[in-house]
């Protein structure tokens, strides 16, 4: 079987077979190897739409054939004339010469009415448009007289062949019809009007030629900026980008109005040139004219006079394309250490490695304002430069979007550890700018073929239009409007019996341990009044923004491109049928934990056949309910065992220690320790100086092959223990990937982002892990079965809540940014979606005055959260994955729950070759490698099996216990939550 690097060889290899094939059978093919003229037939049909210059190419066309057919049937007669000498009595020969003239004026007649067209199509073109951008050339100063001594030359060349050209019309009239005095006066005057039009279009090689000369001057300047200061160059680097620019928009409007007819007086000139040859030939051999050494001489001149048109019609695109090679070569040598000139640098770059492929002989024929290549002596040669040009220019961009992802980071790291008006202000700035350079890159590669590109290189140029698209003012809104939202949740002070406790961490700390349902219920009122309020009108604007991006981008919402992103066809449907898959086990969970809680409660908060209050369920959001163990399982610390958090607390001092512990998993597993910096630029505690860092526990990758960095305000607990698993999985995500092209420097998609760690966290609370871990002691008195319960019990109340948790937060939030749900609607909507999939009610009446959704960091902060859904069903089949390949689970006779892969090199192996793919490939070929499945799908089924004995268990004493467990009265019957207006 072939591995997925030779299958994409081969697809790879076929694709360009069959490109290579198509451009086979297309016509004049060969013909255009031979002459070398550049053009793609496979987009010719585009010039009937092409709204700049359809109405020359039609009679460009006439003109073009017209002209071949008048030449071939001059020179006919003039060989018939040789050979059969005219003579008076010979009527006959007289007759036949008579007719061909005929005929030929007929044919100069629709010549001239065809020169008439093109000259009215010629004067509809925006000629002050050009001039205006001539204008704009001269004012960067590159008119100056060393340069403008050089633009005379061409000029006076244009002039001087221009002339050549209404003297060689006149003369072959005097040739050819010196007897026909009438249609003498006609061919004058036509041929009056052609000449203009070549006038025109000599002009134009002549403008072209002058933007060769500037971009020559242009790579000398910066030359001689090499050698020196580079800070005493920086006031050129704008005069630099602007003259680029500007000669990149003349070459552009070139092509766009003049680009086929141009193709076609290329291959007239080439016809004529032949047709002269034969003619000249024919002259010599056969003519007993006297004075055929005057026609000779004439067609010589016509000869060299049409050869160097061709030349100048073909070579002097190369000079331009030429020209800026050197200008990329002589950027690639700046060094600049200002991050400013650096991005300004970069741009330049991209725009010259934009322009390569374009400024070239191909570049003056692109008919659909597109990028169109030059045909080389073979298709496949000419499709391996094209793909070439695209791997320059995209090597360029990965650079400058490294660059500004890695100061991005680094602004953003700023705010997150210390919050300071200026460090908001420059991430602002930095944002602004961040969006503007994606818009600008994303019409940049509009300019591209997709279809000759490599499938890798088609995915690179989909991701540059693959976020949203704002103008500067929306850009600038959406970004004040982030950072404010961010600042409300991030300082957000809560004042509960009397004590302040200030951020998501501390808030989210006393919920875990407190079990007064007062101070629970202050606690959680408290949080959502301080964050949602003042926050709701401003998520409303932040969805409308994004709203409007999305829909710029081709999407009708939001919810569609985040959709859209994780590749799942039909996404809603797919979690809807994962959701039904694992409703039963929720189901039995939320049962026993509704009946255990009833059972010991005495203030009569938790009702047995009632939806469970949002604030009894030891977390701020009711997605863990792991800190109810305890009290669930009154022995589950007693079990051959301590509480995992004070075994935590005796025997390590530090969190740092904890973050050594967390990394010496995957060290097990073959994965290198973690970079110096991180270790050295990480915050790991709250500070103690009085900044207010935003505590929610994250990774940051700052997109350097070293620089990764875990962000957090831990404390020694079983909690943020497992949370440094998770986080490490994106970290030793981070540097697996960090090889790859910055577009590909990513996950497969972002449920796999978050599948990594937890998939780890799986095998870090398995039994034997956590007995080695010192949580578990090695007791021969102790039921290993009831252990196992518990052990299961305690990771299903982390990760089965979190499946109706995250599905009803996204349902929600799609139904809103779809404008299904009304900002009048917003609270009434969430607390349905919450009855409906968690069966949890607010604990006080709720009114629209409230906005409870804000209460979530990642609504505020616009996350896609269904990544969380899917995360949770991944990293099962993940770890069943590496259970295999450590030869361990099912499928060699071992419970998956039973199953420690710790010290498994070959677990290891497998898992960093899925990582290092970043999103290079798609989700299903990463997860393939890893499974080793054919056709790997997302399945509930491994999360099932892992949890088989905890559902069997919670099944029997459910019915023991005697508890309500009817999905139809616990659930679905909440779906109207006016039946429980007691409660709102």
């Amino acid at each position: 079987m072939p591995t997925v690097k030779e299958s994409s060889a081969w697809a790879e290899d076929r694709q360009r077979r069959k490109l290579d094939f198509e451009w086979s059978l297309k016509p004049m093919t060969t013909l255009m190897r031979c002459v070398g003229i550049p053009l793609d037939f496979r987009d010719y049909r585009q010039l009937i739409s092409d709204r700049c210059s359809w109405f020359v190419t039609g009679f460009a066309l006439l003109l073009f054939f017209i002209d071949a057919e008048c030449q071939f049937s001059l020179t006919a007669t003039i060989i018939y004339d040789a050979i059969y000498p005219q003579s008076s009595n010979n009527s006959s020969r007289s007759a036949t010469f008579k007719w061909n003239n005929s005929i030929n004026s007929i044919n100069y007649m629709v010549l001239i009415l065809g020169s008439h067209a093109i000259l009215l199509a010629v004067s509809q073109i925006d000629w002050p448009h050009l001039v205006q951008v001539l204008h704009r050339i001269e004012q960067t100063r590159f008119y100056n007289e060393r340069h403008f001594k050089k633009f005379r030359i061409p000029s006076f060349v244009g002039l001087a062949a221009s002339v050549t050209e209404l003297i060689s019309s006149v003369t072959v009239i005097w040739f050819a019809w010196v007897d026909s005095p009438f249609l003498y006066q006609l061919m004058v005057l036509g041929f009056l009007f052609l000449g203009l039009v070549l006038i025109a279009f000599y002009h134009v090689c002549i403008l072209c030629w002058i933007a060769y000369l500037m971009m020559n001057a242009l790579g000398q300047d910066i030359k001689a900026c090499s050698g020196k200061d580079i800070k005493q160059c920086s006031s050129q680097l704008k005069l630099w980008k602007a003259t680029y620019y500007l000669t990149g928009e003349f070459v552009h409007y070139i092509n766009c109005c003049f680009g086929p007819f141009l193709f076609l007086l290329t291959t007239s000139y080439f016809v004529r040139m032949t047709n002269n040859s034969f003619y000249m030939f024919s002259i010599l051999t056969y003519s007993h004219d006297k004075g055929h050494e005057a026609k000779v001489y004439t067609l010589i001149i016509f000869l060299i006079k049409d050869w160097i048109s061709f030349v100048a019609l073909t070579y002097i695109p190369s000079l331009v394309r030429k020209e800026a090679m050197n200008i990329t070569r002589k950027l690639q040598n700046l060094k600049f250490e200002d991050n400013a000139l650096k991005r300004q640098a970069e741009l330049l770059r991209m725009e010259v490695s934009l322009s390569l492929p374009q400024i070239t002989a191909a570049g003056f024929f692109d008919i659909d304002c597109k990028l169109i290549p030059t045909v080389s002596p073979t298709p496949r040669n000419h499709l391996l430069e094209y793909r070439h040009s695209a791997e320059q220019w995209l090597s360029t961009v990965n650079r400058a979007l490294e660059h500004a992802a890695n100061r991005q980071a680094i602004l953003s790291w700023q705010i997150h550890t210390n919050r300071t008006s200026e460090a908001v202000k420059e991430f602002s700035n930095e944002e602004q700018s961040r969006f503007a350079l994606n818009e600008h890159l994303c019409q940049l590669r509009k300019r591209w073929v997709m279809a000759l590109l490599s499938q890798t290189q088609q995915k690179m140029m989909s991701r540059l239009c693959h976020g949203i698209r704002l103008n500067e003012e929306q850009t600038r809104v959406l970004v004040e409007t982030s950072a404010r939202l961010q600042a409300i949740y991030s300082e957000a002070v809560v004042n509960v019996a009397g004590l302040n406790y200030t951020g998501e961490s501390e808030i989210k700390e006393l919920m875990a341990k407190s079990q007064n349902y007062s101070v629970l219920l202050e606690a959680w009122t408290g949080w959502r009044n301080a964050v949602g309020p003042p926050s709701k009108e401003l998520f409303s604007r932040m969805i409308e923004i994004n709203n409007l991006g999305v829909q710029a981008a081709g999407f009708s919402d939001t919810s569609e491109i985040w959709k859209n992103e994780l590749g799942i066809k039909n996404l809603e449907q797919v979690v809807d049928n994962l959701f039904a898959t694992i409703q039963p086990l929720y189901i039995q969970l939320y049962a026993f934990v509704r009946g255990r809680l009833a059972a010991i409660d005495k203030t009569g908060t938790v009702h047995p056949d009632r939806p469970l209050p949002a604030h009894v369920l030891g977390n701020m959001w009711a997605q863990n309910w792991e800190p109810l163990l305890p009290r669930l399982m009154p022995n589950a610390t007693l079990s051959g065992g301590e509480e995992a958090t004070q075994v935590l607390r005796r025997r390590y001092s530090s969190f740092t220690q904890l973050v050594v512990v967390a990394q010496d998993f995957f060290l097990s597993l073959g994965f290198p320790p973690l970079p110096l910096n991180f270790w050295t630029r990480s915050q790991f505690v709250r500070p103690t100086d009085g900044t207010k860092p935003v505590c929610h526990g994250s990774a940051t990758n700052f997109y350097s092959r070293d620089d990764v960095r875990l962000m957090m305000c831990g404390e020694i607990n079983e909690d943020d223990f497992y949370t440094l698993h998770h986080e490490m999985g994106h970290l030793y995500y981070f540097l697996a990937y960090n090889h790859q092209p910055f577009l590909f420097r990513s996950g497969a998609s972002s449920a796999f982002h978050e599948a990594i760690g937890d998939s780890i966290i799986y095998a870090a609370m398995t039994t034997q892990h956590r007995r080695r871990l010192g949580f578990l002691h090695s007791d021969n008195n102790v039921n290993q079965k009831d252990l196992e319960i518990v052990n299961l019990l305690r990771q299903a109340l982390v990760k089965i809540p979190l499946l109706p948790y995250s599905l009803s937060l996204e349902k929600w939030r799609w139904a809103v940014m779809a404008g299904q749900i009304k900002p009048d609607q917003y609270n009434r909507a969430w607390w349905n979606m919450k009855l409906k999939y968690q069966g949890i009610v607010p604990p006080i009446p709720r009114s629209e005055k409230d906005f409870d959704p804000a209460s979530k960091f990642h609504i505020i902060s616009n996350t896609p959260y269904i990544r969380y859904f899917l995360s949770s069903i991944l990293q099962v089949q993940i770890f069943q994955a590496l259970c295999d390949a450590s030869q361990q689970g099912p499928r060699f006779g071992k419970p998956l729950n039973q199953c420690d892969i710790y010290g498994s090199v070959e677990a290891g192996n497998r898992l960093r070759e899925m990582l290092s793919l970043g999103s290079s490939r798609p989700w299903n070929v990463a997860l393939k490698v890893l499974t080793h499945e054919q056709n790997p799908t997302i399945d509930a089924r491994p999360l099932m099996d892992y949890y088989r004995p905890l559902h069997e268990w919670l099944l029997s004493e459910n019915r023991r216990l005697n508890y309500t467990v009817d999905i139809h009265e616990d659930i679905s019957v909440f779906n109207n939550i006016e039946d429980l207006a007691a409660n709102f």
